[in-house]
């Protein structure tokens, strides 16, 4: 299967961000670079635009092309389908998917909107759905220009649809990974989410370390950046810790994990201990057993 990798690098690595406005390449603007379309499963068809601006000296001519993209690993990374591919993708989107132009020339400094219609035929069963809106870079004369555009860095439009009238949502927490200390607790934690729905979904949640004691002592929020998990797929958050209180106390603590996808209200909750002996406990005791041979070396 022949595939064009193209791998997001926003904050964190993570990928699918709706509030990051526009996309630069070669003196060419692009925006919005993420399009979240929601749609009935009665209506004919539905359109947005994107706006192409030529920010160069010269005139630019695009080409507008359609693909499937689907989750390159558990990163965040995203895979281009090209034509080529033979697989049929449940998620597919291209092939419902249409620009009104099939080129576009620009002058310096000008700006134009982009038509595309997502065709609601009957094929297009309900869920989510998954395509991008590709734009290389000629000249013009119509020939491709090779230093304007690597392969690698077409500016495309994510675009993300979902069909309504047969949602299906699920997000489950496969396992999670801990870097800590027994000393300091924990940095940061891997949360490992597996959607098992036909949508995708956006995690949330926090992760909350308590001493033995019950209180508070370190805090996590789950997918900061609003990271999206594609159906059927698995995707890995990194969720860092910050301290609310000084570990103080010895003993068993416990991790209480609380997460849910966005527009669910209800939680899904998992506990794990840890054992910790923080820096503090160690202190006082090592004082004490100073304090002690004083005392005894005195006594004699």
């Amino acid at each position: 299967m022949k595939f064009l990798v193209f791998t997001l690098s926003f904050v964190g690595g993570a990928c699918f961000f709706p509030w990051f406005a526009e996309a630069r390449e070669a003196g060419l603007t692009v925006a919005p670079v993420f399009q979240e379309v929601s749609f009935e499963a009665e209506e004919e068809s539905v359109e947005f635009f994107i706006t192409l601006s030529n920010d160069t000296d010269g005139p630019l001519v695009l080409r507008p092309s359609v693909v499937d993209f689907g989750s390159l690993d558990e990163s965040g990374g995203v895979a281009f389908l090209g034509a080529t591919d033979n697989l049929v993708r449940k998620y597919a989107l291209a092939s419902w998917m249409r620009p009104e132009k099939d080129v576009i020339s620009l002058a310096s400094g000008e700006s134009e909107q982009l038509r595309v219609v997502i065709e609601n035929r009957e094929s297009l069963s309900p869920g989510g759905h998954y395509g991008a809106v590709l734009f290389q870079v000629g000249n013009e004369e119509n020939t491709v220009d090779a230093n304007a555009v690597a392969v690698n860095q077409l500016l495309s439009v994510l675009v993300f649809a979902k069909k309504q009238g047969g949602e299906v949502y699920g997000l489950k927490l496969l396992d999670y990974t801990l870097e800590k200390s027994w000393v300091r607790g924990i940095s940061q934690a891997r949360l490992r989410f597996q959607n098992e729905g036909n949508v995708h979904a956006v995690p949330r949640g926090t992760v909350v370390l308590r001493d033995p004691v019950g209180r508070i002592v370190q805090k996590g929020i789950i997918n900061t950046e609003s990271g999206l998990v594609l159906p059927e797929t698995q995707r890995t958050f990194v969720t860092k810790f910050v301290s609310v209180a000084l570990l103080l106390v010895p003993g068993s603590y416990t991790l209480a994990l609380e997460y849910r996808y966005d527009g669910k209200e209800s939680v899904d909750q998992v506990q794990g201990t840890l054992f910790l002996v923080p820096w503090p406990s160690i202190a006082l005791v090592l004082v004490s057993i100073l304090l002690l041979i004083g005392w005894w070396r005195k006594k004699k």
